[in-house]
């Protein structure tokens, strides 16, 4: 498991990065690189599906979810980038190199969707992030509910403690009569014989 999960670490750097390179400047993404980092997130995507199935545990689980939000960020982002470059070769393509202004209101528009993409990118994450927390809080209740009924059965079985403490108790008292009497009788003794 722990190789699956580093594997998937790895993809996750390499498509991270070259995204990160396409958006720093999306003016000389070419055609291969695009498709070559579209076939690292669906490697990612397998990945992530065989842990998935493999996967047991809470944390691993919590693993999973995290990379699960981690994908489809990189999906979005991916999906950005294509869009953007399919609209700059559209827009050359109907208004040439000549149309500074429309050029400007388009990078404008295009400004726009990125931010809506971020804020819904952002969204996304946070609900992930309350799922997480969710699942979370239903494990502690899980265990809350078990320590209770542990308590539950050991107050039940305090009166049998409380009738031995005073069993316990009274064979104290009765020592302790025992003792004093025998201490006067020897005391009495003493006295007369004395």
């Amino acid at each position: 498991m722990e190789a699956y999960l580093k594997k998937l670490k790895d993809l996750e750097k390499g498509v991270e990065k070259s995204i990160d390179k396409f958006e720093e400047n999306i003016e000389i993404v070419e055609e291969s690189s695009l498709a070559t980092t579209a076939k690292q997130l669906e490697d990612f995507k397998e990945g992530l599906d065989k842990v998935k199935n493999l996967s047991t545990t809470k944390n691993e689980e919590i693993y999973v979810n995290q990379y699960s939000s981690s994908y489809a960020n990189l999906k979005n982002r991916l999906k950005v980038i294509a869009n953007s470059i399919e609209a700059k070769r559209f827009h050359k393509e109907l208004m040439g190199e000549a149309s500074d202004q429309n050029s400007t209101q388009i990078e404008i528009l295009l400004s726009e969707s990125k931010s809506l993409d971020n804020s819904l990118f952002l969204s996304q994450n946070a609900t992930n992030k309350a799922n997480e927390v969710i699942s979370s809080l239903a494990y502690q209740k899980e265990k809350v509910l078990a320590t209770s009924d542990k308590i539950v059965r050991f107050v039940e079985s305090l009166p049998g403690i409380g009738n031995m403490i005073g069993k316990i108790s009274m064979r104290k008292r009765f020592n302790a009569i025992v003792i004093g009497v025998a201490i006067f009788i020897c005391i009495v003794l003493l006295i007369v014989l004395g």
